[in-house]
C-alpha cells in the first residue's frame, strides 16, 4: 500500500557493540517524537539508515532473531533491505540496511539501502562505482578532520566530476555548533547535490541515545512493502537538499566525546 507521509530520518546510524539495542531503539522513538513535536508533526514514522562498518551487521542480527527487542513487533516488508519496529502505541521505525566504506584515499563513504558488503582500501571512483552498480545511493559524509588537506581537494575534485551521477554529501550531529560549515556543502549546492543529515553515533556511552535526533524531514509516497525505496527514489530525484532537523554539537560535549573516543581507541 502506498500512502503520503511526512517522515523522520536519521541517514547515518551505527549500533555498537557497547550500546544495548532495547535503549538504543527507546531512545530513537524518543527522539523522533521530540523533533517531530518541535516541527509541528504528529509523530508516526522514523527511518533510520544504518551505515556498518567491516565486520558489523546488526541488521542482519534484527533480522535473523539474535537480536530481540522486548515490547517492540519486528516485521519485515516485501524488499530485503529494511524490516520495520513497532511499539506498543502503533509508532513505527523503519530500519535500513547500509554500509560504511573507507577507500584508498582514507575517504569514507556510504552505500545507504543495501545488504551488499564491500571491500575497504579500493580507490574513491571504483568504491562510487560500486556502490552504483548495487542500486544504493552514494554518500560522502563529513566527519571530524577527515574533510581537510588533500582529502577535501580529493572530494572537491570528485563532486566537479560526477555532478552528472547521482550521490549525496551529509552532515553529522557530531559537528560542534561553533564550527563553520563546510564549505564543500556550499559547493556541492552549486551542483545541485542534496546534503543529507544524520547522528552518525560514536562507540561512546554518550552516544547511545543519540540516534534520530538529527537528520531530515520529508513528506513524500511510501509504500509499506518498498519503503527504503521509496525515500531513496525521492531523494535521488532532488536537486537541493530536504527540510532538517536538530541540533549540532554543544563545545563542552563535543570535547568530553573526542576525549572519551580517544580513550576507547
Amino acid at each position: 500500500m502506498t500512502e503520503t507521509k511526512t517522515v523522520l530520518i536519521d541517514f547515518h546510524v551505527h549500533i555498537h557493540d557497547i550500546y544495548e539495542p532495547i535503549v538504543f531503539f527507546n531512545a530513537a522513538l524518543d527522539n523522533f517524537n521530540l523533533y517531530a513535536k518541535k516541527n509541528e508533526i504528529n509523530f508516526k514514522t522514523g527511518f533510520l539508515f544504518l551505515t556498518e562498518i567491516s565486520g558489523f551487521d546488526y541488521f542482519e542480527k534484527l533480522t535473523n532473531g539474535k537480536i530481540t527487542l522486548e515490547n517492540y513487533d519486528i516485521s519485515f516488508p516485501e524488499e530485503n533491505i529494511s524490516l520495520l519496529i513497532t511499539n506498543e502505541v502503533g509508532q513505527q521505525v523503519f530500519v535500513i540496511s547500509g554500509r560504511q566504506i573507507v577507500t584508498k584515499e582514507k575517504i569514507e563513504i556510504l552505500a545507504l539501502g543495501t545488504r551488499k558488503k564491500f571491500d575497504d582500501g579500493k580507490s574513491l571512483s571504483n568504491t562510487f562505482s560500486e556502490i552504483l552498480q548495487a542500486g544504493a545511493l552514494p554518500k560522502l559524509p563529513w566527519g571530524v578532520g577527515k574533510w581537510l588537506g588533500k582529502r577535501k581537494q580529493i572530494i572537491k575534485n570528485f563532486i566537479a566530476e560526477n555532478s552528472d551521477k547521482t550521490f549525496v554529501l551529509g552532515d553529522n550531529s557530531g559537528r560542534p555548533v561553533f564550527w563553520p560549515k563546510p564549505d564543500l556543502f556550499d559547493f556541492a549546492k552549486e551542483n545541485n547535490i542534496p546534503v543529507l543529515r544524520g547522528t552518525d553515533p560514536l562507540n561512546i556511552p554518550a552516544d547511545e541515545k543519540k540516534a534520530g535526533s538529527f537528520g531530515n524531514i520529508l513528506t513524500c509516497e511510501i509504500d509499506s512493502e518498498y519503503p527504503a525505496q521509496s525515500i531513496l527514489e525521492t531523494v535521488k530525484k532532488m536537486k537541493a537538499s530536504p527540510k532538517q532537523y536538530g541540533n549540532l554539537e554543544n563545545p563542552i560535549k563535543f570535547i568530553l566525546n573526542q576525549i572519551t573516543l580517544r580513550k576507547n581507541t
